[in-house]
């Protein structure tokens, strides 16, 4: 069960008593009581406010084409341009293939930017055609069998969308390996199944910022989990541009 609630101070429970996970969107980091700092879960990779307290391997999410698409889709959830918005489903369908081919052959999300900033197809054909997946294969021969300014365009939202993610703070956020740089990257890494684990998760969401888009995939993913995990859900939205579903 799913229940959305839009209030501006949201008193969790202090026993710990229910069996719902609650996720906590905001846009507005500010609005956020301070008591609750320190006492959950945050991602928060590039506003100030309370700090990122674990990473989320995005890629670990996929085994399949399926959960390829449904991450994409999320991530392209966010693109409110209204020329762009055309070309979303292909630019999705695009990226999610990038995204299972990074799967497949082992490789990282900074791996399938690159290749989304080049539009070089010929290494995630290559990883998706020796792994089998005819399907994927398939959807990128059709992809450039295009008309040359079609394919440009669909490249230009997929940029739109994923590009911003390269940027350092919100790669370490997303990594699945730890490094000797930044304080994230020192961060344990936690997949959705375990976060649903927790009770209590902040996910700041802001509109028209680099993290939008993973924001939006990393709330659906969590959501997803607790629904398979049997668990309800409070989704509590914090900030005057959110809006409950």
């Amino acid at each position: 069960m799913r229940e959305v609630i839009s209030a501006p101070d949201w008193n969790r429970d202090p026993g710990n008593t229910t069996t719902a996970m609650v996720v906590t969107v905001t846009d507005h980091v500010a609005a956020l009581p301070h008591r609750w700092w320190g006492r959950a879960l945050v991602w928060n990779p590039e506003m100030r406010g309370p700090a990122t307290t674990f990473r989320w391997d995005l890629l670990s999410g996929i085994a399949d084409a399926a959960d390829a698409d449904r991450i994409a889709e999320a991530l392209f959830s966010v693109v409110r341009d209204e020329a762009a918005l055309y070309f979303v489903p292909e630019a999705s369908l695009l990226t999610a293939n990038l995204l299972l081919a990074a799967v497949r052959g082992g490789r990282t999300l900074t791996d399938v930017l690159d290749w989304i900033h080049t539009g070089d197809l010929r290494e995630p054909y290559r990883l998706l055609d020796m792994s089998g997946e005819d399907g994927p294969t398939a959807d990128l021969d059709t992809f450039r069998e295009a008309p040359a300014g079609e394919q440009a365009a669909i490249w230009a939202v997929a940029r739109q969308a994923m590009l911003p993610l390269d940027y350092g703070p919100i790669l370490a956020a997303l990594g699945a390996h730890a490094g000797a740089g930044s304080t994230i990257e020192q961060l344990p890494v936690l997949g959705a199944g375990a976060l649903a684990a927790h009770r209590e998760i902040f996910v700041v969401e802001v509109p028209g910022t680099r993290s939008a888009g993973v924001a939006a995939a990393l709330r659906a993913e969590l959501l997803l989990a607790a629904h398979e995990a049997g668990l309800s859900t409070h989704v509590v939205n914090i900030g005057t541009e959110r809006r409950s579903a």
